[in-house]
């Protein structure tokens, strides 16, 4: 009779939501975890392996030291139209360039428009550092959202084939949106360097009417 007793019992325990404390019965909703949607990784955009100085390829990556003492490398800018200008501390028509770097950010800043001075030699025509750099900045009065480099001639190929063919001073490289060489020009013209920013200002106006 006990027997029978506790198999009815445990029968009924089967069915019962108060058998087994702290369980819970299988006919309770139980919360499901939402799926977090992971985002994909962002693609870059530099897809390429070869480089030069040549028009309409690609420029060569570098990174140097600003005046901030920052690293600032080429690639990273991906998107804004460049102007690269190869210069050396002593030469007369670099220090005019330079004086127009102010007004010149003025002018084109906020199109994205970015002056970048490369600088290759000091006064005495050694190796450019910190001091060198911001001395530069200083006395043109070259904005920080110029940047001012520690170059050296490790970018520099004359045939065009691995680097920059950087032959006089001031050595100018114009960079579209899509980092490809657009112009280039050996000396300095702000009529000339305006215009071909002025020409890459309304492709970027003619594609947006277009989309």
């Amino acid at each position: 009779m006990r027997l029978m007793t506790l198999l009815l019992a445990l029968s009924m325990c089967a069915c019962s939501t108060s058998c087994l404390p702290g369980y819970e019965s299988a006919t309770e909703e139980v919360e499901v975890p939402v799926a977090v949607e992971i985002p994909a990784p962002e693609v870059s955009p530099i897809t390429w392996q070869d480089c030069s100085g040549n028009l309409n390829d690609h420029p060569c990556d570098f990174t140097f030291k600003d005046q901030s003492d920052n690293d600032w490398n080429l690639y990273d800018h991906y998107g804004s139209i460049l102007v690269l200008d190869f210069s050396v501390m002593w030469c007369g028509p670099c220090k005019t360039a330079a004086a127009q770097v102010s007004e010149h950010m003025d002018q084109y800043g906020d199109e994205d428009v970015i002056w970048v001075t490369i600088l290759l030699q000091n006064e005495t025509g050694e190796d450019v550092d910190l001091i060198d750099v911001q001395s530069w900045a200083d006395d043109f009065g070259v904005p920080s959202s110029s940047p001012v480099l520690q170059g050296d001639y490790s970018i520099v190929d004359v045939t065009s084939a691995d680097g920059y063919p950087v032959t006089s001073y001031p050595t100018l490289v114009v960079v579209d949106r899509g980092m490809v060489i657009y112009r280039g020009i050996h000396g300095w013209s702000r009529q000339q360097v305006e215009g071909w920013i002025e020409e890459l200002l309304l492709l970027d106006s003619e594609e947006e009417d277009s989309e």
